[in-house]
């Protein structure tokens, strides 16, 4: 029987980044394992609520999302658009919040002495801690690989946290660990996955059982279409071109908006219902097109449940993930200078009559569910810190 690990769980406070680890966590915890999760302020009490022990450290994204955008306004010039995810991913992780999160993450291994740090990928102070140690380090991958040139970049940014860690600004030691779990099927990869990568399940989104209430009904009469831009991105989203052409469908339409709300003053067609937010679960399985901002956890929830999409990348890893989903044929991606209401509307229209979106999506749906759940994930950290 494997004896109790203290596991060591590190990752910045976005749900977004969060969440997909769960899966893997909460199995670790169901096993008996102890653990103590850092993080900043924002995710805490959601942790504390599923039981876990947490300790706060490192910027919360009040601070980190200003700072970080007067540092990219502080560059020479407009930044290429081909380099925006790299400058974007070193700024917030690297030269913010890393180095912010770096003496708390040194100070909670030092009294816990974990057996193993499990972490997500932009968080990079706990690899550092790990490495310095010698402690075994996973990776819980939340969409797409981190592309090349942004590790790179990162490293740049981190140079003078590395050498005590044994690491150099050319190894992958710190971005993927010694075992990755990678949750993107690979007929979307964009670039391939580290060498210690495996591929496992995003989170579970199967439809729960019995009734949900005001959503029973939904899909039934008419198709229906569940549009989201996140729990961040909303003050940034198209609104107003998206609302107009939902209301021009004989659809009905599931709307969130995350805290922002809807522009003050929006007149809202009676097909549809916004919500600040819905579990993705509750709906997914009544819908018959997901429109979004091509979120991680967004576009593999609907990929897992055969959904075609339309994506309308905003920001972040987002245009990598509109991308590749278009590439595999599950999705129309709009293109920035593309956000009007015909164009979204064509859009919405084409991912609800082609049958090839609808087929590709189910070949994806199936490559998802042939990926490894978190008991046989956990199997491999066990394994891992077992060692030969």
């Amino acid at each position: 029987m494997m004896p109790v690990m203290r596991v060591l769980v590190s990752s910045t406070p976005g749900w977004g980044h969060v969440a997909p680890m769960l899966p893997v966590v909460d199995e670790l915890q169901r096993r008996g394992h102890r653990i103590v999760w850092v993080t900043a302020a924002d995710a805490r009490s959601r942790l504390v609520d599923r039981g876990y022990e947490v300790q706060v450290h490192g910027l919360p994204l009040g601070e980190r999302l200003p700072r970080a955008m007067a540092v990219l306004a502080e560059r020479a010039g407009p930044v290429p658009s081909p380099s925006l995810r790299a400058h974007a991913f070193t700024t917030h992780f690297a030269l913010l919040a890393a180095p912010a999160a770096i003496d708390g993450v040194r100070s909670v291994a030092a009294s816990f002495r974990p057996d193993v740090v499990v972490r997500e990928p932009a968080e990079l102070a706990s690899t550092i801690v790990a490495r310095s140690g010698g402690i075994p380090v996973v990776t819980v991958g939340f969409g797409g690989v981190v592309p090349a040139t942004a590790r790179r970049m990162a490293d740049e940014a981190l140079a003078p946290l590395l050498p005590e860690a044994g690491l150099t600004t050319d190894s992958d030691r710190l971005h993927a660990g010694d075992l990755y779990l990678h949750p993107m099927p690979a007929s979307m990869d964009q670039e391939a996955p580290p060498e210690p990568a495996r591929r496992v399940r995003p989170p579970d989104v199967s439809p729960v059982v019995g009734a949900i209430g005001e959503f029973d009904d939904l899909g039934r009469r008419r198709p229906a279409v569940y549009a989201t831009f996140g729990t961040e991105f909303g003050s940034a989203a198209p609104w107003g071109p998206l609302i107009g052409a939902l209301g021009e469908l004989d659809v009905d339409a599931v709307v969130t908006t995350g805290a922002a709300g809807l522009p003050r003053g929006m007149r809202v067609p009676a097909n549809i219902v916004v919500r600040e937010y819905v579990e993705q679960r509750d709906i997914l399985g009544r819908v018959a097109v997901v429109v979004s901002h091509a979120g991680s956890g967004t576009l593999l929830g609907a990929a897992q449940r055969g959904v075609p999409q339309v994506c309308i990348p905003l920001g972040a890893d987002q245009f990598e993930n509109a991308a590749a989903a278009a590439a595999r044929g599950i999705a129309v991606r709009v293109a920035p200078d593309e956000r009007d209401a015909a164009v979204l509307r064509d859009a919405i229209v084409r991912a609800l009559t082609d049958r090839s979106m609808v087929d590709a999506a189910t070949e994806v749906r199936d490559e998802i569910g042939d990926a490894a759940g978190p008991g046989e994930a956990v199997d491999w950290i066990e394994a891992l810190v077992e060692g030969p």
